[in-house]
């Protein structure tokens, strides 16, 4: 969505974050999250396992499409600080859209409310989020000379951006679902 002058809309949510993290430097932040990834994405498991949801089946807490959203979400800072000016909002990134979609389907047919796979994004978010101030103080003071909390806190908006776009795609597959069940009950 564009003003009539042809910038962009400043209260679009499809595009504020991109804007409010426009000119940070992401890349040490994307460096320090895919030295991380292993951690992030067993603490991401484990969390899942000990949701109410997974109560009796903890198997089904499986990180199918997860590391592959969370390399997405890597991917998209890296591109941010590159400079890649055409890069997609971050609700729009086709790789972390698709992750997400096939999450989301994963997880509806194993039997999971859109509410049991947001809080599965909202546990990733967590889980980026304490890696990032766990792991700051060796970034910003001993290893990346120039890193700003303005850089991660850009950073960030971009990922929870992207992991809100996850979560409203479960929830709009959950309507489509319901649409459907409605549909051939009638």
């Amino acid at each position: 969505m564009t003003d009539v002058v042809g910038q962009a809309d400043p209260f679009d949510p499809e595009t504020r974050a991109k804007q409010y993290a426009a000119g940070t430097d992401e890349a040490w932040v994307a460096e320090l999250l895919a030295a991380r990834r292993d951690e992030i994405v067993n603490r991401w498991v484990e969390a899942a396992r000990h949701q109410p949801f997974h109560a009796g089946r903890p198997e089904r807490a499986v990180a199918d499409h997860i590391p592959h959203l969370f390399d997405g979400l890597i991917a998209l800072l890296r591109r941010r600080a590159a400079g890649d000016t055409d890069e997609p909002a971050p609700l729009e990134d086709p790789h972390v859209l698709e992750q997400a979609r096939g999450h989301a389907a994963d997880r509806f047919q194993q039997g999971l409310a859109a509410a049991d796979i947001a809080t599965e994004f909202r546990l990733l978010r967590q889980e980026i989020g304490r890696a990032l101030r766990v792991h700051l103080d060796d970034q910003v003071h001993h290893l990346r000379p120039g890193a700003s909390l303005e850089d991660l806190i850009g950073a960030e908006l971009v990922v929870h951006d992207a992991l809100d776009a996850a979560a409203s795609l479960a929830l709009a597959a959950f309507d489509e679902r319901e649409a459907d069940r409605r549909r051939l009950a009638a």
